[in-house]
C-alpha cells in the first residue's frame, strides 16, 4: 500500500509539473502596424525620438521617423502617447524551456549524459509551452539563446523568439555557438581535461580533410556537429570566470583558429590585454551576485560591465540566476550596471545591441532600425527601472499576449481581498 501511495503522490507531483502554458501564440501579422506618438528609443542613436512612430510590415520594421506618420488604408494605428518604444531584450545563455522545476526530475532537459556531447543539440529539448516563458516575456525579454550545460562540451545554444506553438516556430538560429563549461586550472586532472579538447578539435579536422577528399569515409556524428564552429560560422561560447580559466579559453580559440565568447567572466578585467588582443566579447554572467573572492570589493559585481565596456572590451549581460523562473530579472542585472557607474545607454546596449552582436544576429535585432525584426516592447518608462511595467510587447510584428501565471494569481488574490471588503 505505501509502495502504491508513492506513486500516486509522484503521479500528481509530475502531472502539476507538466500542466502546460495557457498562452496562445499570437498570429502572423496580418497588416501593417504604426506605433504612433511614444518616444522612440531606437539604441543605435542615444537621443531618442520625441513623438516618433515606428511602422512594421510583414515583420521587419519599414519606417522610423518624428512627428505623425503617413497612414495608409489597413494601417492598424496604436497609440503611444506618454509611452516609450523599446528594441526587445535578448537573453543569452538561459535554460527556459528546458528547465521547469528542480523537484521534477521529467522537467529538466538541460545536460546530456556524457563529458563531450557537441552532438546535442537545446533546440530539439526546447518546451514551448513552459509556464517560465511567458513569465519572461512579460518584462520585454523577447529573444533567448537556450543553451545546455554539463561536462566540457555541453552541446548547442539555440536563438529562439520566445513565442511559438513549436520549437520549429520559436527558432531564429538554431545553432548560435557551441558552450563549453571550461575546466579549472591547476586542479587534478586539469591537463588531461585540456589534451582532451585539443584532440577532439585536431580529430574532427582530420575527419574533415578526409571526408573531403574521400566521401567513402564514414560519418561521424560528433565530430560533424564541430564543423560550424571550426569553420567559424559559429562561436564557441565558453563559461569560464577566473583569469586563468578566461586566459586558456582564449588561447585554445587562437591555437585552432576558433571564434570564441567568455560567458562568465569574474576576473575578466585581469585579462583585458588579452581580449583585446584577441577582439573576444563577454557575457558577463549577471550583476546580482557576491564577489568570487574574499578580496573582492563588495560592488565587484555591480561595477564589472561598466568597467569592461570602458576598457573596450564588448559586454552583454546575462541573468544566470539559479532559478530559470527569474531569468525576467534580466532588464535589472542592467540597471544595476547602470547604478553602478556605467552609462545608462552602455547599460541598455549590454541587454540590446551589443547581445544581438555577439550572438551574430545584429544584422535583424538588437535596435530600432529599417529593415530589422519588428520585435519592440512599449513600456510606460525605462526598462531598467523595477517601477516600469511593459504594456505591449511584438515579435516579429506579432502582439504577444503578456498575461502569464503570475498576473493570474496577483488577479486571483486581488478578486479575494475584494470581495472581503480588504481592497477597494
Amino acid at each position: 500500500m505505501r509502495h502504491h501511495i508513492v506513486a500516486v503522490m509522484g503521479l500528481l507531483v509530475s502531472a502539476a509539473a507538466w500542466g502546460q502554458s495557457r498562452q496562445v501564440p499570437a498570429a502572423d501579422q496580418d497588416r501593417p502596424i504604426v506605433l504612433s506618438g511614444g518616444t522612440i528609443h531606437t539604441v543605435a542613436d542615444a537621443d531618442p525620438i520625441v513623438s516618433g512612430f515606428v511602422r512594421i510590415e510583414n515583420g521587419l520594421i519599414t519606417q522610423v521617423g518624428a512627428g505623425d506618420p503617413t497612414l495608409e488604408s489597413g494601417d492598424q494605428v496604436i497609440d503611444c502617447q506618454g509611452s516609450h518604444v523599446y528594441p526587445g531584450m535578448i537573453l543569452i545563455d538561459t535554460q527556459l524551456g528546458l528547465y521547469e522545476t528542480s523537484a521534477v526530475e521529467v522537467t529538466l532537459d538541460y545536460n546530456e549524459i556524457g563529458s563531450i556531447t557537441p552532438e546535442a543539440s537545446a533546440l530539439l529539448a526546447i518546451n514551448p509551452d513552459s509556464d517560465l516563458i511567458p513569465v519572461t516575456r512579460s518584462n520585454g525579454v523577447l529573444t533567448g539563446v537556450v543553451a545546455p550545460s554539463g561536462g566540457l562540451v555541453a552541446g548547442w545554444g539555440a536563438t529562439v523568439r520566445l513565442d511559438g506553438w513549436t520549437w520549429e516556430d520559436m527558432a531564429i538560429q538554431p545553432r548560435s555557438g557551441l558552450f563549453f563549461d571550461w575546466p579549472r586550472v591547476g586542479f587534478a586532472k586539469s591537463a588531461d581535461r585540456f589534451e582532451e579538447l585539443d584532440a577532439l578539435v585536431r580529430d574532427a579536422r582530420r575527419w574533415s580533410a578526409a571526408r573531403e577528399a574521400d566521401p567513402t569515409v564514414g560519418p561521424d556524428a560528433r565530430f560533424n556537429a564541430l564543423l560550424p564552429m571550426l569553420e567559424k560560422e559559429a562561436p564557441a561560447f565558453i563559461r569560464a570566470d577566473s583569469a586563468p580559466q578566461i586566459e586558456t579559453a582564449v588561447a585554445f580559440g587562437a591555437r585552432h583558429d576558433i571564434n570564441v565568447v567568455i560567458v562568465g567572466g569574474d576576473e575578466a578585467m585581469e585579462c583585458v590585454e588579452t581580449l583585446l588582443a584577441h577582439d573576444i566579447p563577454v557575457v558577463v554572467h549577471g550583476t546580482h551576485r557576491m564577489p568570487g573572492r574574499r578580496d573582492e570589493l563588495w560592488d565587484h559585481q555591480f561595477t564589472l560591465p561598466g568597467r569592461l565596456n570602458e576598457a573596450g572590451v564588448k559586454v552583454a549581460i546575462a541573468a544566470n540566476e539559479r532559478y530559470t523562473g527569474h531569468e525576467r530579472n534580466l532588464p535589472y542585472h542592467a540597471g544595476t550596471a547602470a547604478a553602478h557607474g556605467m552609462d545608462p545607454h552602455e547599460a541598455l546596449r549590454t541587454v540590446t545591441e551589443y547581445a544581438a552582436e555577439v550572438i551574430g544576429l545584429g544584422e535583424v535585432l538588437g535596435t530600432i532600425e529599417v529593415g530589422k525584426y519588428g520585435t519592440v516592447i512599449v513600456t510606460n518608462g525605462d526598462p531598467l527601472e523595477v517601477t516600469t511595467n511593459v504594456s505591449k510587447a511584438f515579435i516579429e510584428g506579432r502582439q504577444i499576449e503578456l498575461d502569464n501565471r503570475q498576473t493570474q494569481l496577483r488577479d486571483k488574490y486581488l478578486q479575494k481581498y475584494r470581495r472581503q471588503g480588504r481592497l477597494d
